[in-house]
């Protein structure tokens, strides 16, 4: 397997399908960020994709033009990651809708609007980017991912708020067990919800998984 990811890894330096002002756009996105916090990417090679599958067990995907591209973008923020209780550590997760977990707040549903939130707030090791690359859209075209920038929520708190989100402990409880997710799990991680550099914060949140 480690082999597997390394070939992969070599080949997505190598042919993963960015154009050049592609890659000029990432590496400015990384070193001076922008005001909207995210970056998007259109039209992109993204190969040949299988049916949806009813299941992950009927996961097969032959094609890995859209795994290569999408780390390629990866490796150009910094470094690859993964967790074991996301598709079993995987670097790169396929989600798609499954109609049993369609109302949960899960990637894999698609009834279900999910909150607000940063990716692994309570882990001592967050993502400090989250990469998504869509392969199909969904049928009516109706699917939306709202994205927020901390500056377009700065705005909006006056200086005792801020003061009070750059000091008070919220307890981050655990979304991961030993293998699975949505655990809720209080390992007693108490931590602001503003941090950092006080004058240009990051920001950590999760109702779902947070206690006042």
């Amino acid at each position: 397997m480690s082999n597997q990811i390394d070939e992969l890894l070599a080949a997505s330096i190598g042919s993963g399908g960015l154009r050049q002002e592609q890659i000029e756009q990432i590496l400015r996105f990384r070193l001076l960020g922008n005001r909207q916090g995210f970056l998007l990417l259109e039209d992109l090679p993204i190969g040949r994709i299988p049916p949806t599958p009813v299941s992950r067990d009927e996961l097969g995907k032959e094609d890995d033009r859209s795994e290569r591209l999408l780390l390629q973008a990866t490796i150009l923020l910094g470094e690859p990651i993964g967790y074991i209780q996301e598709s079993g550590g995987s670097i790169v997760n396929n989600f798609f809708p499954q109609r049993a977990l369609s109302g949960s707040a899960t990637s894999d549903s698609f009834d279900n609007e999910l909150d607000l939130h940063t990716e692994n707030a309570f882990h001592a090791i967050q993502p400090d980017y989250l990469v998504l690359l869509c392969l199909r859209q969904d049928p009516a075209a109706e699917a939306i991912t709202y994205v927020s920038s901390v500056d377009a929520i700065l705005e909006r708190l006056d200086h005792d708020e801020i003061a009070w989100f750059l000091n008070e402990p919220y307890n981050f409880l655990s979304d991961y067990c030993l293998t699975e997710k949505n655990c809720r799990l209080d390992i007693d991680k108490h931590q602001p919800v503003l941090y950092g550099d006080p004058d240009a914060p990051f920001f950590r949140f999760d109702p779902q998984f947070m206690v006042a």
